[in-house]
């Protein structure tokens, strides 16, 4: 076992000690999450192979997998699964309407069998029940495939703003066209209520490449210089046409 691996095993059983036991989604969890909660290689690719097919809809769906099924007390230990009842719709999902696959835009909308409607943050319940309440008329939907989007922000001109696949942070800065030139190389990432903060250089430097969760936000700063020079352009504006009456006005009268 190398040193790495042995320093993040420990790590993570540390935080298990002191603040108890992590439980992921087993629709989400990545095949590296899996490998350090101690399941081994081979269970680990079936259940990867097995989800993407076929999203879990509950825990003891793993009891269909043969290899899995031995490890059933160890799953429900670290692991759960949110039900549609709980689960909100988010951007880039797709659901089935009537028979047709339809796809959640970044603005949240989504084509609902004769009407457009905004449905992000929104269960299948209350899209159903907010359907009713607008038509009149009931709603077959059901959810066929949740998102691996994050949500790019940014100040003016640094970012490409919108909905990316979730990757790694690296990879999203090479995916929305950063502009180097304006960016001040400080990064907010916005997950379940907490801020992490990065810095480009460092990162770069180090070789890190923090990974980026479906829901995250990412917020890309501005260098002050930009900001200051564009808090300073309306006024740099109103005195260069000020400069220009004032010099046709000089050059009129002279004549």
């Amino acid at each position: 076992m190398s040193n790495k691996v042995f320093h993040i095993l420990t790590f993570f059983l540390f935080c298990q000690l002191c603040f108890g036991v992590v439980k992921y989604d087993l629709n989400s969890v990545s095949e590296n999450d899996l490998l350090l909660l101690g399941f081994p290689s081979s269970v680990v690719k079936d259940v990867i192979a097995y989800r993407r097919n076929k999203r879990f809809g509950t825990l003891e769906e793993l009891k269909n997998i043969p290899s899995a099924e031995g490890f059933y007390n160890m799953f429900e230990k670290y692991l759960y699964v949110v039900t549609p009842q709980d689960y909100k719709i988010r951007p880039g999902d797709k659901l089935f309407v009537l028979g047709k696959e339809t796809d959640v835009l970044p603005d949240g909308k989504c084509v609902l069998y004769d009407i457009t409607m905004d449905v992000a943050g929104y269960t299948l319940e209350q899209v159903k029940e907010k359907y009713y309440r607008g038509t009149g008329k009931e709603l077959d939907i059901v959810l066929r495939k949740t998102t691996g989007w994050v949500y790019v922000v940014g100040e003016k001109g640094v970012v490409k703003s919108g909905a990316y696949p979730a990757s790694t942070l690296l990879e999203l800065i090479s995916l929305t066209e950063v502009d180097n030139s304006k960016f001040s190389n400080k990064i907010l990432v916005y997950r379940n209520g907490q801020i992490h903060r990065y810095n480009f250089i460092t990162l770069m430097l180090s070789r890190e490449d923090p990974k980026v969760y479906p829901a995250d936000r990412v917020y890309f700063k501005k260098r002050v210089f930009w900001k200051v020079i564009e808090t300073l352009d309306p006024v740099v504006r109103v005195l260069r046409d000020v400069v220009i009456v004032y010099g046709v006005y000089y050059t009129l009268g002279r004549k």
